[in-house]
């Protein structure tokens, strides 16, 4: 096919993940309505990984507050 290197990559990345009823073929037509885009985000977060906020950032909304 006409794709290019990156878009073949993002593609098998997102067959690889083995998501249920999500598989691309064209990448741009199969993620135009953003439906699989959704269903990757969803299952590549992972909360336990999540960092929470850096202190200067705390520290900023209280004195916002204040």
């Amino acid at each position: 096919a006409g794709d290019t290197r990156e878009e073949r990559q993002f593609r098998l990345w997102i067959n690889s993940l083995g998501l249920e009823q999500v598989y691309v073929n064209h990448l741009f037509a199969d993620l135009s309505d953003g439906v699989v885009l959704l269903k990757v985000s969803k299952a590549s977060i992972d909360t336990r990984r999540a960092w929470p906020w850096p202190l200067g950032v705390r520290r900023m909304t209280k004195c916002g507050t204040a």
